[in-house]
């Protein structure tokens, strides 16, 4: 079953250690039942925002964010450091992939879809759709090695992450 964070009661939303990303306030989270036990198992320094949902038996490793009104399906496991933005659904295997040693900066990039199907790209202070993603790549690397690789990075996640949508949006 999703729930709203603030309606688990093994949940302890830390009122008092918040973070803003993306302008929207997110408050550190700790969980008091496990995931052995039909909870969630929840990393260190991992904030949320306050209308975001999670399943049961959801593991959230050390410093995740999840944004506002963003869903994690029951039985999900969100990586150490993912940043899952706002108004995320993640509910199947295709909803997002995270890819590590990406650009100049050997950043991690975020794929998800949003809950109204359009593919979003995050790495470090970037977060945008496909063609914002797309424009901020060709500004940044051009056609260098990174740019390439960026591109070929979208083109696979179209075919490969909505294999399971009639619709894909970009």
């Amino acid at each position: 079953m999703i729930r709203r964070i603030t309606e688990i009661p093994y949940i302890t939303i830390h009122e008092d250690d918040t973070a803003e990303r993306d302008g929207v306030v997110l408050y550190r989270i700790t969980s008091d039942k496990p995931r052995r036990d039909g909870g969630v198992d929840i990393g260190n320094d991992v904030y949320v925002a306050k209308n975001a949902s999670i399943g049961n038996w959801v593991s959230i490793g050390n410093g995740a964010n999840i944004g506002n009104c963003a869903s994690i399906g029951s039985s999900a496991s969100i990586g150490s450091g993912a940043r899952i933005g706002n108004w995320a659904e993640i509910r199947t295997q295709y909803d997002i992939r995270t890819i590590g040693n990406m650009g100049g900066r050997n950043a991690t990039l975020t794929i998800y879809r949003r809950n109204d199907n359009v593919m979003m790209f995050g790495t470090g202070c970037f977060i945008g759709d496909t063609e914002a993603f797309l424009a901020a790549v060709e500004e940044e690397h051009g056609d260098n090695e990174h740019g390439i690789a960026y591109r070929k990075t979208v083109e696979w996640a179209k075919e490969s992450m909505w294999l399971a949508f009639e619709e894909v949006k970009s």
